[in-house]
């Protein structure tokens, strides 16, 4: 026998809102771990803006805070529920990342406080990173966005900046060089200590301010 139309909607009703109970529009995501079995530490951020700090102690700490973006027809904000960190160690090389299949529809925001640790590797799709660097090897990409690295003038050595499309700016080394070609930008110095940066992104702007103390 048909069910009645009211009885219909109602049940329609209750399974619209358990699966709007069930999903989630913003969440926080945290990790902490040593580093002492890390001599790598390699971040893929996707998007999104990053910030790091160093750290108070030998602790890497990370917080993530992803809220979806509205899409579809409906205009519905993206389910993040299942979306959090994934770490990695292999041979002394510590990766970290999210585990989302994509990063489109996504607002992503990085908190990072980095110890000490040999080498430190950096990977943003389309964002911003917003560092403050010490005595660490330090490589940072971005494809499309900004990079803003304050670092140690003691501990760095040779800089190298660049934007395939931008600008690119070195402050405070010694020995200070840049080109300008078209639409491309390069600048490179030196610190005073043995720790390289490699600073670049494909289209924005990269610049890096060398201080006696960060």
């Amino acid at each position: 026998m048909p069910r009645p139309l009211p009885v219909l909607i109602v049940l329609l009703f209750a399974l619209c809102g358990t699966s709007a109970w069930a999903a989630e529009h913003e969440v926080t995501r945290r990790l902490t771990r040593d580093l002492d079995q890390v001599q790598t530490l390699r971040i893929d951020g996707g998007v999104g803006t990053m910030d790091i700090e160093p750290a108070v102690g030998d602790t890497l700490s990370v917080e993530v805070e992803i809220e979806g973006e509205r899409t579809g027809l409906l205009r519905r904000k993206r389910d993040v529920s299942a979306i959090d960190l994934e770490q990695a160690l292999k041979n002394g090389e510590l990766r970290i990342g999210l585990n989302a299949e994509d990063h489109d529809d996504l607002e992503v925001h990085w908190r990072i406080r980095l110890p000490a640790v040999a080498t430190t590797s950096i990977h943003l799709g389309v964002g911003q990173v917003v560092a403050d660097i010490g005595a660490t090897a330090l490589e940072v990409h971005v494809g499309v966005g900004e990079v803003d690295i304050t670092g140690s003038r003691l501990d760095a050595g040779h800089v190298e900046v660049s934007a395939g499309v931008g600008s690119a700016s070195l402050h405070g080394a010694r020995d200070q060089s840049s080109q300008r070609a078209f639409v491309a930008e390069s600048a490179e110095g030196h610190g005073e200590g043995s720790f390289p940066m490699d600073i670049s992104v494909g289209v924005g702007d990269a610049s890096v301010l060398l201080v006696d103390e960060t």
